[in-house]
């Protein structure tokens, strides 16, 4: 049997471009991507979904838009689109629709990458989502909350927080079962201004 001999030019010649190519790679990543020049690196930012995609819901996207530490990544909600109160528009499709659009130009190429969801349970079963915010009506902020918290994700509740004083204590006692971060929105507490 003869024995493949490795010529020893051939091979640095063949392997050579290959290492060159893995030193230089690294400079070649955009800073965005590696958190400089002002930018929040991906592995620094929280994955967030919206289950609820109504008036509150796309209201508050703009705001979790404008902060470089969040990306909305998912969009919930059985309405798919339709007018909502003052004939603004709602709806999973929408609320998606504003997050690709915003990314698209914050980040100059574009982006669609907001999935859409119409069973929140779906959402919840994400192990990339971290943080979901609970903009359902009213009447149904329980369930996703006390879910969200069994799935481990950290949560933001719209006001009113629940229904009944047992289901705000069911949500509060969840929360700190699980170990999970929980807030509910209060606009009279939260706001600078008030």
């Amino acid at each position: 049997m003869k024995k493949n001999k490795i010529d020893r030019r051939l091979f640095l010649k063949k392997y050579g471009t290959v290492a060159a190519g893995a030193m230089v790679l690294p400079t070649i990543i955009p800073a965005c991507a590696r958190g400089k020049d002002g930018h929040t690196a991906p592995s620094d930012r929280v994955n967030m979904a919206f289950i609820g995609a109504g008036n509150m819901g796309c209201n508050d996207v703009k705001k979790f838009l404008a902060d470089n530490r969040v990306q909305i990544t998912a969009s919930c909600d059985v309405n798919r689109q339709s007018a909502y109160q003052d004939e603004r528009l709602g709806g999973r499709d929408y609320l998606a629709w504003m997050v690709d659009q915003q990314y698209s130009e914050q980040y100059g190429k574009k982006y669609r990458s907001c999935k859409k969801y119409i069973d929140f349970r779906e959402v919840l079963s994400k192990k990339s989502i971290d943080v979901v915010e609970v903009v359902t009506p009213d009447h149904w902020h329980s369930i996703p909350v006390l879910m969200a918290a069994a799935a481990g994700k950290d949560i933001f509740c719209q006001k009113p927080l629940a229904l009944t004083i047992p289901e705000g204590r069911a949500m509060s006692d969840a929360a700190k079962k699980y170990g999970v971060i929980f807030q509910t929105g209060s606009q009279r507490r939260s706001s600078d201004h008030f």
